[in-house]
């Protein structure tokens, strides 16, 4: 069998479900998509294990918050189960930078600007959340499904990232010695604080 990254049909599945969508997931046979797939002569499908709002859209594990709206279904189950039968690979898709939850209830996980103001979404690399949440919970990802490979998105930095919370201030400082972190790509600092 071709490995992943040698094979030609792959579809990516792009399933970022805000909490305001209550109804998700709604006639989906695992069973019948898979059979699309594979008449479809798919080598390799994606399936969301946390996506772009921060949740998760399978039942069991301790880390990580499932949709609201998910109620007693399983994507990730029922898709590995039902496309390994057919002998397609499933990719998880894992994104570990946007939170909607956390951006509602607990702010002080996600960036800042330098006036210490929460600006996204984006939950800040950072942050203890990374080590105590997310962290743990692709671990136990590994350790439950059956995945032939997993793809981390937005896992990058750069100008529109940057980030002024006390975590971020702290870490710079540890590690470059600059007392500031920089607002732009021409302030003193910034090649280290995007490194």
């Amino acid at each position: 069998m071709k490995k992943v990254t040698e094979m030609y049909r792959k579809l990516f599945f792009d399933y970022h479900m805000s909490a305001q969508i209550k109804e998700i997931l709604n006639g989906f046979d695992a069973e019948k998509w898979a059979k699309q797939l594979a008449d479809a002569k798919v080598e390799a499908v994606s399936v969301f294990l946390r996506c772009g709002f921060g949740y998760k859209y399978y039942q069991n594990g301790k880390y990580g918050r499932k949709h609201p709206h998910l109620g007693n279904k399983d994507l990730v189950e029922d898709t590995i189960r039902e496309c390994h039968k057919r002998d397609i690979k499933v990719i998880g898709y894992y994104n570990p930078w946007y939170s909607e939850y956390d951006l509602e209830n607990h702010p002080e996980n996600c960036r800042t600007n330098e006036k210490g103001e929460t600006v996204s979404r984006e939950v800040c690399p950072n942050n203890p959340i990374f080590e105590n949440e997310l962290l743990p919970q692709v671990t136990e990802i590994a350790q439950m499904f059956d995945l032939d490979g997993m793809f981390f998105d937005c896992v990058f930095m750069g100008k529109d990232r940057v980030c002024h919370c006390n975590y971020c201030k702290d870490k710079f400082r540890k590690e470059t010695g600059f007392e500031n972190i920089p607002i732009s790509d021409s302030d003193p600092g910034y090649k280290e604080y995007v490194a």
